[in-house]
């Protein structure tokens, strides 16, 4: 039988030299119903819209109180994730005082490609907008997201 799949607390996309072309543009999905763990999808698109492809997990678990709940690329193009750790995901099955709801534990993780350089961080607070203009060239999403907010602290020109 397929594992129930459900997009849940955290997404996000996968944008990385770090990682092999192949993980390029992956839309990650944590999930806790049926499956433990971070699956990928293979995004296409596909005519006026978008298609996706279940590919390989990116992590799983046999833990039953494994709970992914964000994940997302860090400055050195490794793949930061959360897991909340806790036995009790719902809130309408079981009370918010519930004495089995763990508030005390909680890990997170750091996920590499074997054999490949991780990235050197991008220094982008402070720098001038030419500098900024370049970093919104770059392939990571991560990269281009910071370079717009800092040249959005910048005086509008011209």
């Amino acid at each position: 039988m397929e594992p129930a799949f459900k997009a849940l607390l955290g997404t996000g996309i996968l944008s990385s030299r770090h990682f092999p072309g192949e993980f390029q543009g992956n839309f990650l999905n944590c999930n806790v119903i049926g499956f433990q763990g971070i699956y990928r999808v293979k995004v296409t698109e596909d005519g006026s819209g978008l298609k996706g492809e279940t590919v390989s997990d990116l992590i799983s678990s046999s833990d039953p109180n494994f709970r992914p709940t964000a994940v997302n690329v860090g400055p050195d193009g490794a793949i930061y994730f959360s897991d909340w750790q806790n036995p009790i995901i719902g809130h309408m099955q079981h009370h918010l005082r519930d004495p089995n709801r763990d508030h005390d534990h909680g890990r997170i993780y750091r996920i590499t490609y074997e054999g490949r350089p991780l990235m050197k961080p991008v220094a982008i607070d402070g720098q001038p907008v030419p500098v900024l203009l370049e970093l919104l060239k770059q392939p990571e999403n991560r990269t281009r997201e910071l370079a717009k907010i800092e040249l959005g602290k910048h005086e509008a020109t011209g």
